[in-house]
């Protein structure tokens, strides 16, 4: 999305922060909030002095664009959140992969003597 690049390079970042525009849709926001992110504010500096500071401030004193608003949490605690996502989908890939080649042993089994020259296609990474 070319406007929002353009205006998230509009932003002053600190240090020590992460930004994101996140969806005003019903519950979002409180969920960002529960992980840690807070709204940007037209008073934040962040923003003074910009065009996010005139143009696109909400009634609740918010930086938005159309169905956008735009939030920050600390770096440390967006690593937190990334691990958790990480954590989740590894083990998400973890038992797919038991999954498939529990398929593969069960297809073996009732393949008999014929599945010798059947190879299954996986990795192992381990």
């Amino acid at each position: 999305m070319p406007i929002i690049d353009d205006l998230s390079n509009e932003i002053k970042k600190q240090p020590d922060k992460h930004y994101r525009w996140v969806r005003r849709e019903s519950g979002n926001i409180s969920t960002k909030k529960s992980k840690g992110y807070e709204p940007v504010s037209p008073q934040d500096p962040e923003v003074k002095g910009t065009i996010l500071e005139k143009s696109h401030k909400n009634v609740d004193s918010s930086i938005t664009i159309g169905n956008l608003q735009l939030m920050r949490c600390t770096e440390e605690q967006h690593k937190k959140n990334r691990a958790k996502v990480q954590e989740r989908n590894d083990r998400i890939q973890s038992a797919l992969k038991a999954k498939y080649l529990e398929g593969g042993e069960g297809l073996k089994r009732s393949l008999g003597k014929k599945h010798e020259g059947i190879k299954l296609i996986h990795e192992e990474s381990d």
